[in-house]
C-alpha cells in the first residue's frame, strides 16, 4: 500500500509539473518574414564574418540588420507567429553599436516597454549583443506584428545611420486569453493548469468623472490630433487631464465591480514631455508609489506604457480611482501637469480554501 501511495503522489506531482511548465520558443530574427520596411534596408548579416563582432556573439553568427533609415518615424515590421492566443513573456536579443539609433518596440501596433537606445561602445568598431525583457504581451493565434520604430539618435553617435539589429525573439507562454464582452467593460478569460479567472478591462474614457478639482479632463483622440501614433491607445481614445493649477489637484473616477474580492490591478497610462508626477489612489488610499508621466522630451508625441500596481481589495458596486498631482519632472518642457489614462485592468486573485471559506 505504501508503494502504491508513493507512486500516486509522484504521478500527481508529474502531472502538476506538466500543467504548469512554461516552454520558451526562440525565433531567429533573420528567419522572420519582413512585413514592412518604410525606410532603409533590412537583411540578414554575419557581423563576425565582416569583422564587426566576435565569433559566436550572435546565434549562428547571423542577425537581422536594419540600416540607413532616413529619419525618425521609420518602421520595420516583422511577422511574429504564435501557436495559440495567449499572454506571453517577450524577450529580445539585440545589438549595440556606435551608430545605432533609439527605438520603440511595438506588438500589434501597441508600444511595449520604453525607448531602447541601441547606441553603445563608441570607442570600438564592434557590435555587442544584449538582451531586453519587454514584459508580457497578448498575441493572437497565427501571425502577429513585431515592429520597431525609429525615434532618433543618441547625442554621442559617431554617425547617425539609425541602425538596429535583432538576433532573436523569445516567447514564453504564460496563460490563455479569450476575449469576452459584457456590461461595464471588456473581459479576458485567462487560465493555466485548469484554473480560470476572468480579467476585466475598463476603458478610462467610459468611466464616470466624479471630481476634477483643477484643469480639464476629457476624452481625446490623440492620433487624430497628431499627438500619438494610431493604435497607441485602445480605439485611439483615452482620457487626458491637463492644465491643473498646482500640486494637490485631484481627478477622481468611478468604476464598477460585480463582486467583492481581491484583485490584481494594472493600468495603461501615458507619457508626454509636459506631463506631471502623480499619485494613484484607490477609494481614497494611496496605491503604489508616485508615478512620473514625463517622457519623450525630444519629440511632440504621447506614448503609452503599462504599470502593475499590485493587489487590492475592492467592494461590490462603485469604487473610486483617484489621480493626485504631486509635482513636475525638472526636465519638463512646460509644466501643464498633464496625465493620461487608457484603461484599468482588474484580475480576480484566487483565494486559498480555508476552514472559513470552503464549501460546506
Amino acid at each position: 500500500m505504501k508503494t502504491t501511495g508513493i507512486f500516486l503522489i509522484l504521478l500527481i506531482i508529474s502531472f502538476a509539473g506538466a500543467a504548469f511548465a512554461k516552454t520558451a520558443l526562440r525565433l531567429e530574427a533573420e528567419e522572420l518574414e519582413i512585413a514592412g520596411c518604410s525606410s532603409g534596408e533590412a537583411s540578414p548579416i554575419n557581423f563576425s564574418e565582416d569583422g564587426y563582432a566576435e565569433d559566436g556573439a550572435f546565434s549562428g553568427d547571423q542577425t537581422l540588420f536594419w540600416r540607413d533609415a532616413e529619419e525618425p518615424g521609420a518602421i520595420l515590421q516583422l511577422n511574429l507567429p504564435a501557436e495559440k492566443k495567449g499572454s506571453y513573456q517577450l524577450v529580445l536579443r539585440l545589438g549595440k553599436y556606435r551608430t545605432f539609433g533609439k527605438f520603440q518596440f511595438m506588438v500589434n501596433n501597441k508600444p511595449v516597454g520604453g525607448t531602447i537606445d541601441l547606441f553603445g561602445f563608441p570607442e570600438k568598431d564592434e557590435v555587442v549583443p544584449f538582451s531586453v525583457n519587454l514584459g508580457e504581451v497578448v498575441l493572437n493565434e497565427g501571425d502577429n506584428l513585431l515592429a520597431m520604430k525609429l525615434l532618433g539618435t543618441n547625442d554621442n553617435t559617431v554617425m547617425p545611420n539609425h541602425g538596429a539589429c535583432i538576433d532573436w525573439a523569445e516567447l514564453t507562454f504564460r496563460e490563455q486569453v479569450t476575449t469576452v464582452t459584457g456590461g461595464g467593460g471588456t473581459g479576458e478569460t485567462t487560465g493555466t493548469g485548469g484554473t480560470t479567472v476572468t480579467a476585466k478591462t475598463i476603458e478610462a474614457d467610459e468611466m464616470t468623472i466624479l471630481r476634477c478639482t483643477s484643469g480639464e479632463a476629457q476624452t481625446r483622440n490623440l492620433a487624430e490630433e497628431g499627438y500619438a501614433n494610431e493604435g497607441t491607445f485602445t480605439g485611439d481614445q483615452s482620457l487626458q487631464w491637463h492644465d491643473a493649477d498646482s500640486p494637490g489637484a485631484l481627478l477622481e473616477l468611478e468604476f464598477p465591480i460585480d463582486r467583492k474580492g481581491r484583485y490584481a490591478i494594472m493600468l495603461s497610462v501615458a507619457k508626454y514631455r509636459t506631463y506631471g508626477i502623480h499619485q494613484f489612489l484607490l477609494n481614497g488610499k494611496p496605491l503604489g508609489k508616485p508615478m512620473d508621466m514625463f517622457g519623450n522630451p525630444e519629440q511632440d508625441i504621447v506614448t503609452s506604457f503599462t504599470v502593475n500596481l499590485g493587489e487590492v481589495n475592492l467592494t461590490e458596486g462603485a469604487n473610486k480611482l483617484g489621480i493626485k498631482l504631486i509635482g513636475t519632472n525638472p526636465e519638463t518642457i512646460m509644466a501643464n501637469y498633464g496625465a493620461g489614462l487608457d484603461w484599468i485592468k482588474l484580475t480576480p486573485v484566487a483565494q486559498p480554501i480555508t476552514n472559513n471559506n470552503k464549501v460546506k
